[in-house]
């Protein structure tokens, strides 16, 4: 009886390391651009609280959505639905990404670096966002 017991503890003990290893591999591999970033600087500038509202979120799926935010008539900082998109994204053999929106019927490669860790993105060595 010992044994068997001994046996399901070993077992179960096992099964649990094994399942977090695999987190653990699935965080290691995971690309630095998924995730949710918000508008920082633009020319190494500091933009307005209001556009540092703006994001990209990337997702694991390949999908994105990219929300700006700029201050209306009355200096409310409001989403501008104009220039706000979604689409899809996938990162290319070269290093770069592919990014299309939804309703276009091309998309566009883009350079994208990080810095700092994976904190920082920069788009096209111009538009830096942080991640969230």
């Amino acid at each position: 009886m010992k044994k068997i017991v001994l046996f399901l503890v070993a077992i179960t003990s096992l099964l649990s390391c094994s399942s977090d290893d695999g987190n653990e591999q699935n965080q290691a591999t995971q690309d630095p651009i998924i995730g949710t970033w918000n508008f920082d600087k633009n020319n190494t500038v500091d933009v307005s609280d209001c556009l540092k509202q703006t994001t990209y979120v990337f997702n694991a799926d390949g999908t994105y959505t990219y929300t700006q935010y700029n201050l209306d008539n009355s200096n409310n900082c409001v989403e501008n639905t104009d220039q706000s998109f979604y689409g899809t994204w996938q990162k290319n053999d070269d290093g770069t990404y592919y990014r299309h929106k939804h309703g276009y019927t091309s998309g566009t490669n883009l350079s994208i670096t990080f810095e700092n860790h994976n904190s920082t993105m920069i788009i096209e060595n111009r538009y830096s966002y942080v991640k969230n």
